[in-house]
């Protein structure tokens, strides 16, 4: 009896000191080892934002044969905060997650994912938080915090529409109060002025009134693909406002009739590649790897870079299913600064899943002496 109580206390201590000593090495050697939650989903029912942060505390069991170190546990927003212990946690012995959520400037609905680590990567657990927020009452310059004129506020400065199918029409919607004693009337300038966005214009707005301004994306059947960026200039009392919106879209083909399960699949890799130290006027390159992953033909229809950086990909270049092909991005650097030098390549693909992919290149360009 005694004998096995000092064999079991001998073989917890040196786990123990084998998780202390060598945390990167996998604790598990042998069986499966498991995190068994309590439970994987709290609700935190109707929270109010005045009253602050709400905690929950996870509790699992280790239900392997092993010791365990929970490594990771990451969480999609900063809103939610995650306090864990490093050290092992034997056998058939529990542990605890506790998860913190912030409901400042968050009101309504909320679930949060928080994912666990452990086991050297082998053990994926998710955890999930949720609830509703009641929201502060608010004042009308916080709901409406950006001045334009005498007394005309807009609720925002940015609408994106992330992407929009060729022939088909988005709308996106601004609010504005006029808190000024009298009427005032309310038109729009946009930079650049096109037929793919239109601007609702209210006209006259009477003191005290509030209302929505309709944004109108339309992007027509043809060639129009890759990023539409505008600025939408207030005009207030017949003068022209120096803040603008921001108005963004992503222009793709349209995928209504796509079939699923049948599309393309466009993956590159790497997506970002850093050349570290370079001089001015050198022209460094990197190659990618372009690869559909799908099974329809995948087609190249648009690419786009910035000024100073090249690639020898063409719109028009179709890759079959399951083949690659190489892409040479090359940097000019010579109208760079000294310091960081970042530049970008943008492709449109007709992957209904992601339209859009980015390959950054990097240097840092030596100051000259």
């Amino acid at each position: 009896m005694k004998a096995g109580i000092f064999h079991n206390i001998f073989t917890a201590a040196a786990i123990l000191a084998v998780g202390m000593a060598t945390p990167g090495v996998a604790l598990a050697q042998k069986g499966q080892t498991t995190l068994s939650f309590k439970e994987v989903l709290w609700d935190f029912g109707n929270i109010k934002e005045a009253d602050g942060p709400v905690s929950h505390t996870f509790e699992f069991t280790n239900t392997g044969q092993n010791a365990i170190v929970i490594e990771r546990v990451s969480v999609s927003c900063g809103c939610t905060t995650p306090e864990y212990s490093r050290e092992p946690v034997l056998p058939g012995k529990k542990g605890k997650i506790k998860v913190t959520y912030d409901p400042s400037m968050r009101p309504g609905y909320f679930s949060k994912d928080i994912y666990v680590v452990s086991n050297n990567g082998k053990n994926n657990d998710k955890i999930t938080v949720k609830g509703d927020v009641q929201g502060k009452p608010r004042s009308t310059e916080q709901d409406f915090p950006y001045l334009y004129g005498d007394g005309l506020r807009l609720g925002t400065l940015s609408a994106n529409f992330r992407y929009v199918g060729q022939g088909s029409t988005a709308v996106q919607k601004i609010g504005y109060v006029n808190t000024s004693s009298k009427p005032v009337r309310l038109a729009f300038e946009s930079d650049p002025s096109d037929r793919i966005l239109s601007v609702e214009s209210p006209g006259e707005i009477c003191a005290g009134c509030r209302g929505e301004i309709t944004l109108r994306i339309t992007v027509p059947k043809g060639n129009t693909f890759g990023r539409l960026n505008y600025k939408v200039y207030p005009v207030v009392d017949g003068v022209k406002q120096k803040l603008a919106v921001s108005i963004t879209a992503i222009a793709t083909e349209d995928f209504s009739g796509a079939r699923t399960g049948q599309e393309s699949s466009a993956t590159i890799t790497p997506t970002y590649h850093n050349f570290g130290k370079v001089k001015k006027g050198d022209r460094p390159s990197h190659t990618f790897i372009l690869e559909n992953r799908g099974k329809s033909p995948l087609i190249v229809r648009s690419v786009i870079a910035q000024e100073g950086i090249a690639a020898d990909l063409k719109a028009g270049t179709t890759v079959a299913p399951g083949k690659s092909v190489k892409v040479k991005c090359t940097l000019d650097t010579s109208g760079a600064a000294a310091g960081t030098f970042t530049r970008i390549v943008t492709v449109i693909f007709n992957d209904p899943s992601r339209p859009m992919r980015e390959v950054r290149l990097a240097a840092t360009i030596e100051a000259a002496r």
